[in-house]
């Protein structure tokens, strides 16, 4: 079985975004990264998480192009996170699904 354990936001800055959403949703902070580049909060079952352009730029993006999420640029980019029973089948899954 798969399941939806959350969403997370490519942010330019995740300091000022996690105000906004704790202050506006009264959403709890789970974690907050020492760089300040990633944060999560608490929002029921599923995890809504904040990913700095700089820490996703530097470590996940590489070669991988996306458009920076500002407004003209709506919806911003992002990416899901999924819990899967097998790991290795599931990606086999992917991949000849993509094919």
């Amino acid at each position: 079985m798969t399941s939806f354990a959350g969403y997370s936001a490519i942010v330019p800055d995740v300091g000022a975004t996690v105000d906004f959403y704790r202050r506006a949703f009264a959403l709890e902070l789970r974690y907050l990264h020492p760089s300040g580049d990633y944060a999560e909060l608490l929002t029921g079952d599923v995890l809504l998480s904040f990913t700095g352009e700089r820490l996703w730029e530097a470590f996940v993006a590489g070669e991988t192009s996306y458009v920076r999420g500002r407004p003209a640029n709506s919806p911003g980019p992002g990416y899901i996170a999924l819990v899967v029973e097998d790991l290795p089948a599931a990606l086999t899954r992917g991949v000849e699904t993509s094919q």
